[in-house]
């Protein structure tokens, strides 16, 4: 929920939020949340909540007014690696993901790699359009939407490694991270315990930075 672009975009807040949307095997809804605080030449955690269930009670949890990041995770989403093509049209893409589906019926993202392949994560408009709905009549401003954990891409140069090869368990997966690039991804097991992560001068739960 921690994304570099959306804190640089949103210019006259000094308080923003990231909302992860995990939708669970079996249909049900938990929200992750991070608030951070922006400062002058700095950014700290102001509150986390990890699990909540339910709009009104993430609505509660969130300061008043304060622009909102989100990302969907979990059921609904494919996700998969395929082959890069300059000036590949929209709906191609997709058959690559999803063969024989119309991609006006999908949103899509697509982040690219560092072999020249590209991480493409889609989702039902329908779906997504119902999400928003559901936020826009609580009162909650998102000002920015993402699918799928790959966007943690523009997070990578922030966090503190031992190593540029390393794995990062996000979204119940695992990505294969190689100098700054996401090099491939599979599912985590659901035993996967949360781990911390140094972002920066900040100590966050993995489950925390999409």
């Amino acid at each position: 929920m921690f994304l570099r672009n959306f804190l640089n975009n949103i210019a006259e807040s000094k308080i923003v939020a990231g909302v992860e949307l995990f939708i669970k095997p079996d249909g049900s809804i938990l929200y992750n949340i991070i608030v951070l605080e922006k400062t002058k030449n700095n950014i700290k955690v102001q509150s986390s909540q990890s699990e909540i269930a339910g709009v009104e009670n993430l609505k509660a949890a969130i300061p008043l007014s304060t622009p909102l990041a989100l990302v969907i995770n979990g059921k609904g989403l494919l996700h998969k690696k395929i082959i890069y093509k300059e000036d590949e049209s929209n709906e191609a893409l997709i058959q690559q993901v999803l063969p024989n589906a119309k991609a006006s019926n999908f949103y899509f993202q697509k982040v690219n790699t560092a072999e020249k392949n590209r991480l493409v994560s889609i989702v039902r408009k329908s779906a997504l359009d119902e999400i928003l709905a559901e936020f826009k009549k609580a009162g909650l401003d998102v000002v920015s939407c993402s699918i799928g954990p790959f966007l943690c891409k523009n997070i990578l140069s922030l966090l503190k490694q031992r190593s540029d090869y390393f794995e990062l368990k996000i979204a119940g997966y695992k990505l294969l991270i190689n100098n700054g690039e996401i090099e491939d991804f599979s599912p985590a097991s659901e035993e996967t315990e949360k781990s911390s992560i140094q972002l920066a001068e900040e100590s966050i739960q993995s489950n925390l930075i999409l």
